[in-house]
């Protein structure tokens, strides 16, 4: 896996790209915006570790225009220092596939990166339908009354947790291990909510259901 570092703490970039060789992955990093733009778009990159905070070009600019660019053909993981969500939250809503915030343990980075391309590992070549809502795995892509639905990488994993889990009730605990790859770091997050959200304009606001306290499920007729 050929991984960007974009982060202008050189001690921290430098360290970065260290633990990742030594797990074996091919890591090199950037320090500017203008620099990462230049790099994803012209380079084959599977992932990038991009700050929120550059100079010049800041980091939610850089993801914006990646995905302008190459719309899902790269991950992007985003590294924050902010206290608030909200740029969290933009980042998110722009297509970052994750993010994680600083100070980080290198292990918990590194379990967030296989947990990104472990959503990504190719699915059965199969397609379920609900009520108007088409899904199918093997090309990745949405249908509802006949009309694509663009979905991120992100919010097709989730749904296709909910739509192969058809009335049972999920709880966050249950999507985050399924989904993100862990639960412990995401305790207190409210990205689960996010990203229902998300599908829930998407697919119509009635498609995934709430039971208080519970959790999130959906039903449908043509699973009984």
């Amino acid at each position: 896996m050929k991984i960007l570092v974009v982060e202008d703490n050189l001690i921290l970039a430098k360290n970065i790209v260290k633990y990742l060789s030594l797990q074996g992955m091919k890591a090199e990093f950037v320090r500017t915006g203008e620099t990462a733009l230049e790099r994803v778009v012209n380079e084959n990159f599977s992932l990038v570790l991009l700050d929120l905070n550059l100079p010049g070009i800041d980091g939610l600019e850089v993801l914006s225009k990646i995905r302008k660019e190459l719309k899902n053909a790269v991950f992007v993981i985003i590294l924050t220092s902010s206290s608030t969500s909200e740029d969290i939250i933009h980042g998110l809503e722009l297509g970052a596939d994750d993010y994680i915030a600083k100070p980080f343990d290198y292990s918990v980075l590194l379990a967030r990166i296989n947990a990104v391309v472990r959503r990504s590992a190719s699915d059965k070549g199969d397609s379920i339908e609900i009520d108007d809502i088409v899904v199918d795995f093997s090309q990745k892509k949405v249908w509802k009354a006949d009309k694509e639905v663009v979905l991120s990488s992100l919010e097709f994993e989730l749904l296709q947790y909910f739509v192969r889990n058809p009335w049972k009730i999920l709880s966050r605990s249950d999507i985050y291990e399924n989904v993100w790859g862990e639960f412990e770091s995401y305790m207190f997050s409210r990205v689960v909510d996010i990203y229902i959200g998300y599908l829930r304009k998407k697919l119509g606001k009635d498609f995934i259901l709430t039971k208080k306290w519970d959790g999130y499920y959906i039903k449908s007729s043509n699973h009984g």
